[in-house]
């Protein structure tokens, strides 16, 4: 799961259901809406803020576990890691090593 992921609008909506202070639900309905997409912008991506930073912003959020475990973006595989790079070959012969006397 991507905790560190940038919540989508429609997180925000479903989140706003679970706040118990109703100012923080309206802000969160507000996030959601079409015409706080400047709201959006400026709060997740100018901010580069994550779902830890909005459980922190909205304190009165009381999310149930597996509701909040089927918000959260899977992690995508990656076609190619430095972990794990492709098999070396090579064309250029390798001498064997020298002899020690």
């Amino acid at each position: 799961l991507a905790i560190h992921a940038v919540p989508r609008p429609f997180a925000f909506e479903q989140l706003a259901f679970f706040a118990a202070e109703p100012e923080e639900r309206a802000k969160l309905m507000e996030i959601a809406s079409v015409e706080g997409a400047d709201l959006y912008q400026d709060y997740c991506w100018r901010e580069r803020r994550g779902w830890h930073d909005v459980l922190e912003d909205f304190p009165s959020l009381c999310v149930p576990l597996d509701q909040f475990v089927s918000l959260l973006p899977r992690l995508m595989p990656r076609a190619f890691s430095i972990a794990s790079p492709p098999p070396l070959t090579s064309s250029l012969p390798i001498p064997p090593a020298a002899k020690r006397s």
